[in-house]
This record gives C-alpha cells, sequence and structure tokens, in this order.
C-alpha cells in the first residue's frame, strides 16, 4: 500500500506542472441528442488537437434550463462560461443592450469572416455595426411526411394551399391524423402563426407584427386565424399534449400524415427510417407575396465576463470554419452557415437547401425575434387556439398583450 501511494503521488507531481499549463475554456450548450453530443466533443477534440495545452469543457443543460438559467451563467464574476451557444435574435441582443457579450469585430475583419457567410447569417450576429459572435448553423420550418404513406395513398407533395387542402382531406378520410401537433412547448405552436403571417401577409408584415406595431384587430391577422380555425374545425388538427419530437412515432407508423417541424427533428430518426421520411415548406398561399421562409440560426458567442477572451476568440474561428462546420452539422441535420461547407447527402438537408434557394427572406422564429414576455404570451394564446378555436377571444387576448408590451417598451 505505501509503495501505491507513493507512486501515485509521483505520478501526480509528475504531471501537475502540465496539467496547470492546460487553459480550461468553459462553454455552455443546450441539451442536445446522442448524436449531438456525440459530434460537439468531437468537435472539442479537434480544437484541443490545435491547441494541446487547452481543454474544452462543456456546460449542458436541458433545452428550456438552459434558455432560463443562461443569463445567471454570463453574470457570474467568476466560474462562469467563456462561450455559449446560443440563437440569433432579440434574446441575444438583449445580452448585448446587457453588456454580457463580448464584442468580436476584431476577428472578423482579420479572418474577414463576412465573405464566409451570406448577408442574411452576417446582419444576424451584428447590431450598430459591431459583430457579436459566429454563426454556426441553421435550418428551417417546413412539414415532414412518411413518404411510403404518400405513395400508397397516390398523394402528390402539394404545390399550393389547394393542394395541400386535398391531401388532408384523403388522410382524414383513411382514418389517419392528417396534422399531427405537440403542445406540451408553446414555442412548437408558433410556427403555424407565422408561417401562415409570411404565406398571407408577407415578410414585412410579419416583422412589423414581430415588433408590435400592427393591431391584432387587423383584417390581415384576422385573415391568418380564419384559415388556422378552418383547419382545426375540419379535424385536421391532432393535438398530443406532448413535444414535437415525441409525436414523430406516429409518422413512422402511417398513423398521422404530416408533423410541422424544424429541418433538424431529421436527426431523432432511427437509421433504419429515414429514407422513409421527406421533407416538404409550407404551401403557397398567396401569389402576391414574396417567398420567405422561417430559418433559425444558432451561433457562438464570448461572454463579457469571460478571463479569456484570446483562447475564446481562437475558439470562435475556429467554429467559423468549413471544416468545423461540416463535421457538426453533416451528422445533425443541421445546415452549416459557412457557405463553402458541403452539404451532406440527407434527403432533409438537401430538400431544405433546394427550399431556401430563391428565397427573399428569412425569419429567425417568432420568439427569438419577438420581446421575451410579448412572445411568451402571445404563445401561450395560440396554444390554447388549437383547442379552443375562437378567433374574437384570440384576437382579443392578443390586442391587450400588444397594447401592454408597447407600454413597457
Amino acid at each position: 500500500m505505501p509503495y501505491i501511494v507513493f507512486t501515485l503521488a509521483f505520478i501526480y507531481m509528475l504531471f501537475t506542472p502540465i496539467l496547470k499549463a492546460e487553459e480550461v475554456l468553459k462553454v455552455g450548450i443546450s441539451g442536445i441528442n446522442a448524436v449531438g453530443r456525440e459530434e460537439v466533443y468531437a468537435l472539442a477534440h479537434a480544437f484541443e488537437l490545435r491547441n494541446p495545452k487547452v481543454k474544452v469543457t462543456f456546460v449542458v443543460n436541458e433545452g428550456e434550463t438552459y434558455k432560463k438559467t443562461l443569463q445567471k451563467q454570463l453574470e457570474q464574476e467568476e466560474g462562469g462560461l467563456d462561450v455559449a451557444f446560443w440563437m440569433a435574435g432579440e434574446r441575444f441582443d438583449k445580452y448585448i443592450r446587457l453588456n454580457l457579450v463580448t464584442p468580436v469585430t476584431d476577428i472578423w475583419r482579420s479572418n474577414k469572416l463576412a465573405e464566409q457567410f451570406t448577408p442574411h447569417l452576417n446582419r444576424a450576429v451584428a447590431l450598430d455595426e459591431q459583430f457579436y459572435a459566429v454563426p454556426f448553423s441553421y435550418y428551417q420550418w417546413g412539414f415532414f411526411y412518411n413518404k411510403q404513406l404518400f405513395e400508397r395513398l397516390g398523394l402528390a407533395l402539394p404545390r399550393d394551399w389547394q393542394e395541400f387542402i386535398k391531401i388532408l382531406s384523403i388522410l382524414k378520410h383513411e382514418g389517419l391524423m392528417p396534422i399531427s401537433i405537440g403542445t406540451k412547448y408553446s414555442w412548437s405552436v408558433s410556427p403555424w402563426f407565422e408561417l401562415f403571417n409570411l404565406r398571407l401577409n408577407g415578410y414585412n408584415f410579419n416583422q412589423s407584427f414581430i415588433k408590435g406595431n400592427v393591431s391584432a384587430n387587423s383584417p390581415e391577422i384576422r385573415h391568418v386565424f380564419e384559415y388556422w380555425q378552418k383547419l382545426i374545425q375540419s379535424g385536421y388538427f391532432i393535438d398530443h399534449k406532448e413535444s414535437l419530437i415525441a409525436s414523430l412515432p406516429l409518422l413512422y407508423r402511417e398513423q398521422a400524415g404530416i408533423i410541422l417541424g424544424g429541418s433538424y427533428f431529421a436527426s431523432f430518426f432511427p437509421k433504419s427510417l429515414s429514407n422513409r421520411i421527406g421533407f416538404i415548406p409550407f404551401p403557397v398561399m398567396n401569389l402576391d407575396v414574396d417567398k420567405s421562409e422561417v430559418a433559425p440560426v444558432d451561433i457562438a458567442f464570448i461572454a463579457q465576463r469571460s478571463k479569456k477572451k484570446q483562447l475564446a476568440k481562437r475558439f470562435l474561428v475556429f467554429l467559423s470554419s468549413k471544416e468545423a462546420q461540416e463535421r457538426f452539422n453533416n451528422k445533425t441535420h443541421f445546415l452549416s452557415a459557412n457557405k463553402l461547407a458541403d452539404i451532406s447527402n440527407s434527403d432533409t438537408l438537401q430538400s431544405v437547401k433546394r427550399s431556401l434557394n430563391g428565397v427573399s427572406r428569412l425569419t429567425l422564429f417568432f420568439d427569438r425575434e419577438a420581446e421575451d414576455t410579448f412572445a411568451k404570451e402571445n404563445m401561450a394564446i395560440w396554444r390554447d387556439f388549437i383547442t379552443d378555436p375562437d378567433i374574437e377571444e384570440t384576437i382579443s387576448k392578443m390586442e391587450k398583450v400588444r397594447v401592454n408590451y408597447l407600454s413597457r417598451r
């Protein structure tokens, strides 16, 4: 026993200088599935190989917990995060205004990063002519469907709203759930409102609504709910009171026709079934508006209170690279933000890429662009609309939310 203790003590003394020489970079990330977890660790290892005296450690929290606790982690004076993965939009701009984010315009200029991303993605991480993050991934909201089911029923992919309604009618006639929707989290319902609004009223109107500049009493908003109400009252919506991810097996089993979800949902498909599930954009509804899509952007930024800003900047430059983004995004069914990155042969990713070609404008998702309370209260109202599609009551509640928001602004 004394020999073992002596040996361990000797080993400890031998390697202690190395351990002390090691810089630890603390990175916050939202809860991810097994594939994502494996790939993010592989990313960290690749960075460590380039920086032998650096260790990347991750602070991982479940998605909703991460959203609620990130600000506190950024406010920590000691032991807080150095880098955080997050979302572009108002939720990020708020942290900038609170002085919780380090500007990184210097690395954008020295590495010519603006040339590696599209103008849309450049704008997503900039505020007041300064860059504050690097875009890492993005994805699209659209419909997942079972290819075998559509083939068996002779259903062609819809080119417009009328053809979409015809598909729902056939699915219902066959005794299937035309649209499966999980309402455990209200954010999963909000793309229905936003895509209706984009398709019927256009990008500029939708952005004005997000800022509280459009009355819920407007005929355009009423039009959104008239279309939505008709779907619900026709029996095309099936609410499972669970998460959207948990309802995916209904597609595999040919019990549900379609699910509106983020294209990254494909990373949750069993490998044996992934080729059976297709992805299509939300149908055209009004030919007089330019096509725009809901495409959230995920980013990485440096905490203002980090004591390791230079190391953190090296990490962000690494994350912005073609190689790093290909390594992670192609395995997890996200599109790489770096426009030089190759896209995998995934059916979903290829469908998304085709869908986004020629799109005039992209939105970042309602609760990422709207002020936090305004977003939460509206999304709760829309979730209630699924089970009680009363247009007058819904509009009245939304207008009260808007007036309260404007009084706080």
